[in-house]
């Protein structure tokens, strides 16, 4: 893998996504990918991806009393809709990506 990649998986996990592991150095088999829960990231030994399917990320939003929408957090689910904050102002959430992995 390189930077790129790595830096794009570590990404994705941090968001959320589900994260596949293989030996390094395999061919490219979808079968010898398996799933982990928590990753111990040694780049050395195997190499990751983001588990193929549809990935969704969404900007929680919150709405203050300057009359402007503002980003509370980016994730890749949608944990609250039409919710209100502690502080009473209204809160939603904007899809921001859509996108298929391979």
């Amino acid at each position: 893998m390189d930077t790129y990649e790595i830096i794009k998986v570590l990404q994705a996990y941090q968001s959320g996504a589900k994260i596949q592991k293989r030996r390094a150095g395999c061919r490219d088999n979808d079968s010898e990918w398996e799933n982990v829960q928590a990753p111990a990231w040694n780049f050395a030994l195997y190499d990751y991806r983001v588990q193929p399917g549809l990935i969704v990320i969404y900007a929680n939003t919150r709405f203050s009393n300057d009359g402007f929408e503002h980003v509370v957090s980016y994730q890749n689910r949608s944990p609250f809709r039409g919710l209100h904050s502690s502080n009473g102002y209204a809160r939603t959430n904007v899809k921001l990506v859509e996108e298929r992995t391979s």
